[in-house]
């Protein structure tokens, strides 16, 4: 993500990333969003930095109590980033398989 200081003084953003599982979350008592990470941008007056989020893989597993441990479902994940977990104007769609 690129982030741009528009103001007259040194800034920073910090840039969310949230992670919306496939399915319907609530269901299964999850949150709609979850944040998968997150960083910190630092710019002076007009300048232009990128922002590079990692998201771990550990991100998109869950814990399955009947198992009794961890496991990464397969479908169609959404990433959200943003300002905030009010604020995110970015979305792109991740397929995980089974």
């Amino acid at each position: 993500m690129r982030v741009r200081n528009t103001g007259s003084r040194p800034g920073k953003e910090v840039v969310q990333a949230y992670l919306a599982e496939p399915g319907d979350s609530a269901r299964r008592g999850r949150p709609a969003r979850a944040l998968a990470a997150f960083a910190v941008a630092h710019a002076v007056p007009g300048e232009s930095t990128q922002v590079r989020l990692t998201i771990p893989a550990r991100a998109f597993a869950r814990y399955d109590e009947s198992l009794a441990r961890w496991i990464t479902p397969g479908g169609e994940f959404t990433v959200h980033v943003g300002r905030s977990s009010r604020d995110l104007p970015l979305q792109t769609p991740v397929r995980l398989s089974a």
